[in-house]
């Protein structure tokens, strides 16, 4: 019963929050959107107030996902990087292509490779932190568990991807 009245007072209330909406949405346009801290460059920017807010707060997540919990050794650490760099790949390898995952989602293409981007680059950090604890802990990498042996096919194929699509 309370929440039909609750439904009711939004349903008289919808053009006032309609108004504060676009009230709100003109302001944060104004103030974080539209003005750009560094301007347009061949490999960074245009960069905004909104954009390295989101950024900001992206990275910071990662953080305290990887460090949250207060784990008991920095091997624990190690296996919280690799497993956040492999849900980080998630939105890399979501479609084919950028421009199905355009359609699919209908967001611009600019900001899908702005998401493509950050992803990439805080998987790549995350796995970097993931092999530098491995290295720090002296952990052996024994080739006869299968899950090492899939993780050495995988990085190799993906290091000669790397070369084909920088030599073509």
């Amino acid at each position: 019963m309370g929440g039909f009245f609750i439904l009711l007072i939004l349903w008289n209330l919808r053009y006032r929050i309609r108004k504060v909406l676009a009230y709100l949405s003109v302001w944060v346009s104004k103030h974080f959107v539209y003005p750009q801290l560094l301007d347009r460059h061949r490999y960074l920017g245009p960069w905004t107030r909104a954009d390295i807010v989101l950024q900001a707060t992206y990275i910071i997540l990662n953080g305290y996902c990887v460090i949250t919990y207060r784990p008991e050794s920095i091997g624990r650490v190690g296996l919280r990087a690799a497993n956040l760099s492999l849900i980080n790949l998630i939105p890399l390898l979501a479609g084919p292509y950028l421009n199905f995952l355009v359609d699919l989602l209908g967001i611009p293409l600019s900001a899908l490779r702005r998401l493509h981007r950050s992803a990439a680059l805080m998987s790549s950090v995350l796995l970097l932190i993931h092999i530098l604890t491995i290295f720090a802990t002296r952990t052996s990498f024994p080739l006869n568990v299968v899950g090492n042996r899939w993780g050495l096919i995988v990085s190799n194929s993906a290091f000669l991807c790397m070369d084909l699509s920088n030599s073509v």
